[in-house]
């Protein structure tokens, strides 16, 4: 038993030492050069620069003033710092720079962890000056630099300065190197010397070493290291947080302030998943009030945000967990001091412009949506270096409210903040390496009330902005006949906007299918709906006929106890003696009759003919069909439905009205409700199978300003087909109304008839646009 026990503790004390050593074996620099991601941050930035490093053409990017508009670029060579005879700067694994070196200043400096072409690896600090001459930028001044080949850094390595630009710190697997700019003085700890300090219990196996894998790093101005990275830690790898104070480095002190584990109460077995291969970011912003730190761990797609003062370590006040796994979310963060934060989702495509995003969230919202995303339609993300969009975001830093990020075709793009009622929304179509964003006023129907570097923001509902004003907008009209849509600059009419619909679903066949069976029903029968119904009731009129009859009946025997009036009783029987139907001419009796029948028969072939005429039921009106018949049930037409194929041959009397629906051509017009899109800006292509897409001028445009609406028509060469338009631009769409239309055509002397088709739909969100 004890043998056995001694055998697995000596496997697995040469198991631990075997990963020690893999842990601090080196990785060559990447094959591929134009890889802006390959290992850290190529990119770094203050008021006075923005430095990109670009391996692929060995050339720095510089460009002074950034965020003014007297800005310039240039782009000094690898080449210029030398390291010795025939040794030069040839690979930039990361750079840095102060973020609060003072304007005044008559030089600048900036420092990266660099390679030469023999794998010599370097911490390297250059001077320069700022030039006043527009075609050069910067002036090289000097450079001093350190080999630190020995200490395993290149790969492995973070780099920062502090804000003011006095020291500069390199953190790398084994040890941590620190310079004093000024006296150019360094310093080196061992890792074990700072996070040793940090261990809780002995080291497991007996081994004499800490395994810390630093990803990121934050330096503070009271010189104060804000370290995330994985920690090795019984056989697993854990986030962390070290804070370490190199703030007395005269009496060569260093101390551990706090170790925060990150992941087993954050994340839980999500942990598992981490590597030492994970990367993490970091970004803190510091004042007199408050120390927020924000951590972005994208390998879980989590972001951390902690609070942190002198007298207690950081404590976590909000964990944010994108709702879309697997994208990145956390591979850079940046904190603003308006309590924003941007958050680069890597793997999470914004089409057509990137298969990347930026977010934007505000602390206080608990419901974690976004308040905008980078790029949208107002930041569009042009073609760079000859690579039309979409690419990939590597990269986010921050100075005050401006952001820089590299992309993958090769360069960066500027995003400076912009005064209220404006947006940096301007740039080029074909960049080289860099890009600027240009601060515009607010497109109409949107404001912004506050400095940002994002767009402007659509108006709230019920608000309008015609472009006088982009910090606010003003109340709508309160007229009902009037639609106020939002990122509208006007209210439309709704009489313009109507909606007319020509396929009305067909009754049911009536009960009551014989025309003898009609007839009765209706001619014996009172109408009682309405005063309508009853006066062109057959029998109503029969009945005052007989009512007309008694009376007359009863005055002629009133007559006969008159004698006097014998010859006024003798004219009224002559009279409808002759009328008598029933016998012949010989009863007046009959000849009241007769005039009952006479109307009776009269109102009835009336309504026969009526009713003969409410067909086609087509074209017959609900007025029409009122005025002839009270029972809306009961039409003149009998229905047969049955499923056919379209495919199959049609029967002779069936083939003219097929024929006459496949040849009538449909005109399709297509209404763009409050937008500031003008004709220019509208496109229009065929989709067809297998992808397949093709371009049409065949189209007529035109735009009616005073009601913001911009009408395209065009003439369906099929009535089957797919028809896309595309609006290149950054305006907005309150509404869509789409409308057909198709003339009216017969055959056959008017046997075969199609309508004229006229159909209309608006289309709209409340509350919402619809781009």
């Amino acid at each position: 038993m004890n043998y056995e026990r001694a055998m697995y503790k000596f496997i697995l004390y040469w198991i631990a030492v075997l990963s020690r050593f893999l842990a601090a074996d080196w990785i060559p620099p990447p094959i591929n050069l134009a890889n802006y991601d390959a290992y850290g941050s190529l990119i770094t930035m203050n008021e006075q620069l923005i430095i990109l490093a670009q391996n692929d053409i060995r050339h720095f990017q510089i460009v002074v003033d950034p965020f003014t508009n007297h800005s310039c670029r240039c782009a000094p060579r690898y080449i210029a710092v030398q390291h010795g005879i025939n040794s030069f700067a040839d690979y930039i694994y990361s750079v840095a720079i102060g973020s609060k070196q003072e304007k005044n200043e008559t030089n600048f400096y900036f420092a990266f962890i660099d390679e030469d072409q023999f794998r010599n690896v370097f911490l390297t600090i250059v001077y320069f000056y700022i030039a006043l001459s527009p075609s050069i930028c910067v002036y090289y001044a000097d450079h001093f630099d350190f080999n630190v080949t020995d200490l395993a850094f290149s790969e492995q390595v973070i780099i920062a300065m502090d804000p003011n630009g006095t020291r500069v710190y390199a953190v790398g697997f084994h040890h941590t190197v620190i310079i004093d700019i000024k006296t150019k003085v360094d310093r080196i700890y061992h890792k074990n010397d700072v996070f040793g300090l940090g261990l809780i219990g002995p080291p497991p196996l007996g081994l004499d070493e800490i395994h810390v894998f630093s990803k990121a790093m934050f330096v503070s101005e009271d010189h104060r290291l804000y370290l995330v990275g994985q920690r090795h830690y019984n056989f697993q790898y854990l986030a962390y947080l070290h804070v370490l104070d190199y703030s007395d480095l005269d009496h060569n002190r260093v101390r551990l302030i706090s170790v925060n584990e990150l992941s087993a109460f954050n994340f839980g077995t999500a942990a598992q998943r981490i590597t030492r291969f994970s990367a993490m970011s970091i970004h803190a912003y510091f004042d007199e009030e408050e120390k927020i730190i924000i951590i972005g761990i994208p390998h879980v797609d989590i972001i951390l945000l902690l609070s942190f003062n002198r007298t207690h370590s950081p404590v976590i006040i909000k964990r944010h967990e994108s709702v879309n796994k697997g994208v990145g979310f956390g591979k850079s963060v940046a904190f603003f001091h308006d309590h924003t934060y941007a958050v680069l989702a890597h793997g999470q495509s914004t089409l057509p412009w990137s298969t990347s995003q930026v977010q934007i969230y505000s602390v206080y919202d608990e419901s974690n949506q976004p308040l905008f995303v980078f790029p949208n339609n107002q930041q569009t993300i042009p073609t760079m270096n000859l690579i039309q969009p979409p690419y990939g975001i590597l990269t986010l830093v921050s100075y005050d409210m401006n952001v820089g990020l590299v992309v993958e075709a090769g360069g960066f793009l500027l995003l400076p903040a912009s005064s209220p009622g404006y947006c940096s929304s301007q740039i080029g179509d074909h960049l080289l390496y860099a890009g600027n964003y240009i601060s515009l006023p607010c497109p109409i129907g949107t404001a912004s009330n506050t400095t940002s570097f994002g767009p402007c923001f659509i108006c709230p509902p019920k608000t309008k902005n015609n472009g006088s004003s982009g910090m606010n907008c003003e109340a709508c009209s309160s007229n009902e006949s009037l639609l106020c849509l939002r990122g509208t600059k006007m209210e439309v009419e709704w009489n313009k906007l109507s909606s007319f619909n020509q396929a009305n679903p067909y009754p049911d066949s009536p009960e009551t299918k014989e025309f003898d069976d009609v007839l009765l029903q209706n001619v014996f029968k009172f109408g009682t709906l309405s005063s309508h119904c009853l006066f062109i009731s057959p029998l109503f009129w029969a009945t005052l006929a007989i009512g007309f009859s008694f009376i007359v009946v009863i005055i002629m025997g009133i007559l006969a106890f008159y004698p006097k009036r014998k010859p006024h009783r003798t004219f009224v029987q002559k009279i409808f003696t002759r009328i008598d139907l029933i016998g012949h001419g010989e009863l007046w009796l009959g000849g009241l009759v007769s005039v009952v029948l006479i109307i009776l028969i009269g109102f009835t072939c009336k309504f026969s003919i009526s009713f003969s005429n409410l067909y086609p039921i087509e074209i017959i009106s609900a007025s029409t069909h009122s005025s002839v018949i009270c029972d809306p049930n009961l039409i003149n037409a009998k229905f047969t439905s049955a499923l056919q194929l379209l495919s199959i041959h049609k029967h002779d009397e069936e083939e003219p009205i097929f024929q006459l629906l496949d040849e009538q051509q449909i005109v399709l017009t297509t209404q763009f409700v409050s937008t500031e899109f003008q004709c220019e800006h509208v496109t229009m292509q065929r989709n067809m199978d297998k992808g397949q897409q093709t371009l049409s001028s065949d189209f007529n445009c035109t735009t009616d300003n005073e009601s913001n609406i911009v009408s395209v028509s065009t003439l369906l060469p099929q009535h089957l087909i797919v028809v896309q338009f595309s609006l290149t631009g950054s305006s907005f769409v309150g509404g869509l109304r789409i409308c057909f239309n198709g003339p009216s055509t017969s055959q056959s002397n008017g046997k075969y008839t199609i309508q004229m088709l006229n159909f209309c739909r608006f289309f709209f969100t409340t509350n919402e646009t619809l781009t």
